[in-house]
C-alpha cells in the first residue's frame, strides 16, 4: 500500500504536463496556428478565373443581326508577388508556432513554482506535526510529574500552552498547504494524486542552473520571423511597378436573318501602374521590419541584462544551500547533546531544553528558504542552531 502511495504522489514533470496539456489551453494556441495556416494558403493561390456572356443585336434596316459571345478570362502575375507573399505568411505561420511555445513555457514556469510552493509547505507541515507531537509526548511527562508531585502546577501550565501555540500553528500551516495546492490546481487541472497528505515529491535544492539560454527563447525567434515575413513583404511591395497580364479567349457568333458566321476571340489586357504601384504596401512592411527588430533587440538586450544576475544568484544560493546542509549535521548533535545533558543534570528545565532541541525544518525545506529570498536565508542561517528532538 505505501509503494502504491508513493508511486501516485505528483512530481514538478507531471505538474507541468497537467498545465500544459489543459484542453483549453490547447485548442486556444492550435486555433492560432490554423489562421495563421489557413492565411498562408489564402496568400498562395491564384486569382479566379472569369466567364461573360456578351449579346449584341440590331433590329431593322440593312444591318439587322445579333453577336453572341463566351468568354474566359485569366489574370497572370508577372511580378512574383504572390510567391514573395505567400513565403511571408508562412513566416508569419513559424512565429505563431513559436508563440505558443513561448506560452507553453510561460505556464510551465508558472506550474513549477506553484509545486514548489506546495511542497514547501507539506515540508513546513511535516516539520510542525513533529514538532507537536513532541510536545505533547513532553506534557504528558510534565502532568505525570506534577501528578506524582515532582513538578509544580507552573511548568504544567507553561507546557499547556506549548501545546495550544503548537496545534495553532499546525492548522495555520495546514492552511497554507492546502491553499498552495489549490493555486497549483488551478493552472493544471485534477492531478492523479493521494486523497490524504502527502501529495506530492521533489527536492528544493535545485541543479547549477546552466548557461545562457535568451537565444533559444521562442519569443524571440518569433519576432525575428516576423520581421522576415516583413522583409518579404516589402520585396513584393517594390515589384509593384511590374504590370499584371490579362488573357481573355471565348467562342463568337455573328450574323443576321439566315446567315451566321462563327469563330474565336481572343484579346490581351496590361494594367498600368500609374498611381499606385506598391509604394505603400512596401513603406508598411518596412515600418513592420523596423518594428520587429526593434522589439526582439529590446526583449534580447533584457535578457541579457537579467540573466547574468539572476544565474549567479541562483549558483550562489544553491551553494551556500548545500553548505548550510552540510554544516548542520555536526552542529545539531552538539548542541542537543548539550541540551540534554543540562536537562539531566537540573541546569535546564524541560521547556529550555525542548527548544534547544526544537526540530528545524529538512534539508530540503531549509534550501528553500534559501532560494526564495536572500534575507530570509541570512536569518535562517542565524537559527540554524536550534535542533532536532530525538524521539
Amino acid at each position: 500500500a505505501g509503494d502504491a502511495q508513493a508511486a501516485e504522489l505528483v512530481t514538478v514533470e507531471a505538474a507541468v504536463q497537467g498545465a500544459v496539456a489543459r484542453p483549453a489551453l490547447s485548442a486556444a494556441l492550435a486555433a492560432e496556428a490554423a489562421v495563421e495556416a489557413a492565411e498562408a494558403v489564402a496568400a498562395g493561390v491564384w486569382p479566379n478565373p472569369g466567364v461573360s456572356y456578351e449579346r449584341e443585336q440590331i433590329v431593322g434596316g440593312a444591318h439587322e443581326g445579333a453577336e453572341d459571345a463566351v468568354v474566359l478570362s485569366q489574370s497572370l502575375e508577372l511580378s512574383g508577388r504572390r510567391g514573395l507573399r505567400a513565403d511571408a505568411a508562412i513566416r508569419r505561420g513559424d512565429a505563431a508556432r513559436l508563440d505558443a511555445e513561448a506560452t507553453r513555457r510561460r505556464v510551465a514556469i508558472d506550474a513549477r513554482r506553484r509545486f514548489w510552493a506546495v511542497v514547501y509547505q507539506q515540508a513546513r507541515y511535516q516539520v510542525s506535526l513533529a514538532w507537536l507531537i513532541r510536545l505533547e509526548g513532553a506534557e504528558v511527562v510534565v502532568s505525570a510529574r506534577e501528578e506524582a508531585g515532582e513538578g509544580s502546577a507552573y511548568d504544567a501550565l507553561r507546557m499547556d500552552r506549548e501545546v495550544r501555540r503548537a496545534r495553532a500553528e499546525l492548522g495555520r500551516v495546514a492552511v497554507e498547504r492546502e491553499g498552495a495546492w489549490l493555486e497549483l490546481l488551478a493552472v493544471t487541472g485534477a492531478l492523479s494524486a493521494p486523497a490524504e497528505w502527502p501529495r506530492v515529491t521533489g527536492g528544493l535544492v535545485p541543479h547549477t542552473p546552466g548557461g545562457s539560454v535568451s537565444a533559444q527563447r521562442p519569443d524571440l525567434q518569433a519576432w525575428a520571423r516576423r520581421s522576415e515575413a516583413a522583409g518579404l513583404e516589402a520585396a513584393a511591395g517594390d515589384r509593384g511597378w511590374v504590370p499584371e497580364l490579362g488573357l481573355s479567349a471565348g467562342w463568337k457568333s455573328v450574323g443576321g436573318g439566315d446567315a451566321r458566321g462563327h469563330g474565336f476571340t481572343g484579346g490581351l489586357s496590361v494594367s498600368i501602374p500609374l498611381f499606385d504601384h506598391g509604394q505603400g504596401e512596401a513603406a508598411r512592411a518596412r515600418a513592420e521590419q523596423s518594428r520587429a527588430d526593434a522589439i526582439r533587440a529590446l526583449l534580447l538586450e533584457d535578457a541579457q541584462r537579467r540573466e547574468r544576475p539572476a544565474l549567479d544568484r541562483a549558483r550562489r544560493l544553491a551553494e551556500l544551500a548545500r553548505q548550510v546542509r552540510a554544516s548542520n549535521d555536526a552542529a545539531e548533535r552538539e548542541l542537543e547533546a548539550t541540551a540534554q545533558a543540562g536537562w539531566l543534570a537540573g541546569e535546564l528545565d524541560l521547556l529550555e531544553s525542548g527548544r534547544g532541541r526544537r526540530p528545524t525544518p529538512s534539508r530540503k525545506d531549509e534550501s528553500c528558504w534559501l532560494l526564495a529570498d536572500p534575507l530570509r536565508g541570512r536569518v535562517w542561517q542565524r537559527r540554524s542552531a536550534r535542533f532536532h528532538l530525538q524521539g
